[in-house]
């Protein structure tokens, strides 16, 4: 999956780039990685996180523009033998899957122009979080489902979000298409459990940028 977005985004900027023109001074990025939650239980761990964005320079080393992306950053499988269910010995499974869509402004500081460019960003936005839980309970000994500890629950909310990032792009023969790496962390509040700063993950990606 990760490769055949990697793949089309390759595509589309390619394909943009003679509809964009030499003149245009507007930069274009799409990057694909893995994401992972801040707070990492034993049992959880993160998976794909894509996103793009749309700049034009306002000054010598600013650039302002809009970002969009998705990432699923937690998946939880949770597997318990032979608890002890008043008196009753039984299974218990807990699988959880968090992902997160997030669109916003974004600005980045350039300091230097040519074949190697390093870049900080930082942004705010509208994150959509999105949490689905399962729970199965069953008896050790015949496997029979236990109906009032088996469950399975979604749940969404919008809520406002922040971003901070750091990278860095190379362009070869300082022409127009780069490749790079960057390590981005995004949180946001998550008003189904009324915290401030209810979701926090690391993404790290690597991309392309035609500018």
């Amino acid at each position: 999956m990760f490769r055949r977005s990697v793949r089309l985004a390759v595509t589309v900027i390619v394909a943009a780039a003679p509809a964009l023109g030499a003149q245009q001074r507007w930069t274009v990025t799409a990057s694909g990685g893995y994401a992972t939650e801040l707070d990492q239980g034993s049992f959880s761990h993160g998976s794909l996180s894509v996103q793009g964005s749309l700049l034009r320079p306002i000054g010598a080393h600013l650039a302002l523009g809009l970002e969009g992306g998705w990432s699923r950053h937690d998946r939880l499988h949770q597997h318990v033998e032979g608890e002890d269910f008043g008196g009753v010995l039984v299974n218990r499974d807990w699988d959880r899957v968090n992902d997160v869509w997030h669109a916003g402004p974004v600005l980045r500081w350039t300091p230097v122009r040519g074949a190697l460019v390093p870049w900080l960003e930082g942004g705010v936005g509208v994150y959509g979080l999105h949490e689905a839980n399962d729970y199965r309970t069953v008896r050790q000994d015949n496997g029979q489902v236990l109906p009032d500890f088996t469950r399975s629950d979604d749940r969404t909310a919008i809520a406002p979000g922040v971003s901070a990032g750091a990278g860095i792009d190379w362009f070869p023969g300082a022409g127009r298409l780069g490749f790079g790496v960057a390590a981005r962390f995004r949180g946001a509040a998550r008003p189904y459990d009324d915290t401030i700063l209810g979701v926090g993950f690391v993404a790290l990606q690597a991309g392309i940028t035609l500018r």
